[in-house]
């Protein structure tokens, strides 16, 4: 069954590695087109909290 969407697309998200503030402003946010900015949010204390928990619930499970 084809389903006919807007958002149903054979079309690759672009990819780039993290950005600075200026160059997201100058490069990214004018184009208005999807993109994945590979790290950008890993020096977030709530995502090194996230990566941890793993971790610590696993030490309480005896893993």
């Amino acid at each position: 069954m084809k389903i006919d969407h807007p958002a149903a697309t054979d079309a690759r998200v672009e990819e780039r590695d993290a950005v600075d503030a200026a160059t997201f402003a100058a490069e990214i946010a004018p184009c208005a087109t999807p993109i994945v900015l590979r790290g950008q949010v890993a020096r977030w204390a709530s995502v090194r909290a996230g990566r941890r928990a793993g971790q610590f619930f696993g030490s309480l499970a005896g893993s």
